[in-house]
């Protein structure tokens, strides 16, 4: 009988294990170089978005820029920097710089506010902030604050006294009134949005 192996049978077995070895070995390499890959892929394009982003800032330009600038803006504010010099700073209007700090303290104080009335369920107690009380009565909140009225058990030692005039007290009194009516609309609109996360999965 003619003999057709070329490769004696040991080293015929022993090429397929080494063949088997390399293309599990290969397909190893292969997925560890996806996966870092995807990796790398990953950390590129946080660079990449970082270093966007830090170029917007320097060149004072695009919505990065206006959120760094307005954060700096109240950063230096309540460090005691004048609106006039936080204009010459940003180069922009003192007109601009009045605006970002009053819009910053406006939704600052509406989440006060809101705060506290999910706390107490609506109720004003001695322990809120004018400010927060009177977030959109700014006048009469200032008037107070020239009176050292702070919170509104402060008011309530001031009305005490007759130091209060009535157009004050009455602001405050109707903003105490109102209270449980503007926590019953934001608990139920709160209530509706979860019922619209809950059916759209928003």
């Amino acid at each position: 009988m003619i003999e057709l192996l070329t490769i004696p049978e040991k080293e015929y077995q022993q090429l397929n294990k080494r063949l088997e070895e390399y293309q599990a070995e290969r397909k190893e390499l292969e997925e560890r170089y996806r996966t870092r890959s995807k990796e790398l892929t990953k950390e590129i394009h946080e660079i990449q978005d970082r270093i966007a982003r830090d170029k917007r800032i320097r060149e004072r330009r695009g919505p990065e820029y206006m959120q760094y600038r307005n954060e700096k803006i109240i950063e230096m504010h309540e460090n005691g920097t004048s609106h006039e010099d936080l204009a010459k700073e940003f180069k922009i209007a003192v007109s601009t710089v009045k605006h970002v700090i009053e819009r910053y303290y406006t939704f600052r104080y509406i989440r006060m506010l809101k705060t506290h009335l999910k706390q107490t369920d609506g109720i004003v107690n001695d322990s809120l902030s004018i400010n927060a009380l009177l977030w959109h009565k700014t006048r009469q909140a200032q008037a107070l604050k020239n009176m050292n009225v702070v919170t509104v058990g402060d008011y309530y030692k001031m009305k005490t006294q007759g130091k209060i005039s009535d157009s004050i007290r009455e602001c405050v009194e109707h903003e105490i009134e109102m209270a449980p009516k503007r926590h019953a609309v934001d608990k139920k609109w709160e209530q509706e949005r979860e019922r619209y996360n809950f059916y759209y999965g928003q």
